[in-house]
């Protein structure tokens, strides 16, 4: 088994949200009301474009600051019902946050963020958790 990386962590992270945040421009049309609509030339798109990536990297950043040392923890423990009651907890733990911060009365967008999660975790870290169920597969 591989050993989970703190970067691996760290990039998933970036990745998880990056993903997230470019379903999130397309629904509703929020990049084009946010960015085009507000920009009149070329400049101005180039800016308010990278306003608003900044804007999300800010977010994505402070959400690595709360989460990554969670999860890298969570990775490490072998047994796998302590992982899948530590991963629960962790998890639900980011879909509040989220919910709670940015989208108290959408529960659409919760369910992108969590489908999202939980594919982009399976993908980063199947081998980990594959390892953590081997006697029962």
């Amino acid at each position: 088994m591989k050993k989970p990386l703190f970067i691996k962590v760290l990039f998933y992270l970036v990745i998880r949200y990056a993903i997230f945040f470019v379903i999130l421009a397309f629904r509703d049309d929020r990049f084009k009301k946010l960015v085009i609509n507000n920009s009149t030339n070329t400049q101005e798109l180039f800016t308010n474009s990278f306003s608003y990536f900044l804007y999300l990297l800010v977010y994505i950043l402070l959400v690595i600051a709360i989460f990554s040392v969670p999860i890298f923890f969570t990775l490490k423990i072998k047994k796998a019902g302590y992982f899948l009651i530590m991963y629960g907890t962790t998890f639900l733990f980011e879909y509040w946050l989220y919910n709670w911060s940015t989208s108290i009365d959408d529960n659409v967008v919760g369910m992108y963020f969590f489908i999202v999660g939980i594919l982009s975790f399976f993908v980063f870290f199947l081998d980990v958790i594959r390892y953590k169920f081997r006697e029962y597969i």
